[in-house]
């Protein structure tokens, strides 16, 4: 999915890892959140029901199987059965409180508790059970 496309349909993930992001004006990438097996793109479920464009962009990230539901699909289940109604729900509110983490971490967290906090869920969602036991040199800048 890229910036500035419309969204004709809502994204779940059956298997695999999608990463969403945001690109700023100079094409620099911000994450956002990660679709994992069993979750839904809430943007996308926003975008179909505004007939809005895109204002972020996904990647996979993993080999994914992604089941693409199209917008009248998506109306006719949201009115017709409780419990797709409610996955929804729960989707917003899982985006939601994800924003609420952030948001706490940037305004009252300082950045060493920031960092920790990254690593800590980059390692978490990766296959690794440990870190690696050399370091890099970084180039110098």
């Amino acid at each position: 999915m890229r910036t500035g496309q419309y969204i004709k349909h809502t994204l779940l993930i059956g298997s695999g890892r999608v990463k969403l992001y945001r690109q700023g004006d100079d094409g620099e990438e911000a994450f956002i959140y990660d679709l994992e097996p069993g979750s839904a793109c809430a943007l996308s479920m926003i975008c179909n029901t505004k007939q809005e464009a895109s204002e972020i962009m996904a990647k996979a990230v993993e080999d994914t199987v992604a089941i693409m539901i199209p917008i009248q699909l998506m109306d006719e289940l949201m009115q017709k059965y409780k419990t797709w109604y409610y996955f929804v729900i729960a989707n917003y509110r899982a985006r939601f409180e994800e924003l609420l983490v952030v948001f706490d971490n940037v305004v009252f967290k300082g950045m060493d508790e920031r960092l920790e906090f990254y690593l800590k869920n980059q390692f978490a969602n990766s296959k690794a059970n440990r870190f690696p036991s050399r370091t890099r040199k970084l180039p110098m800048i």
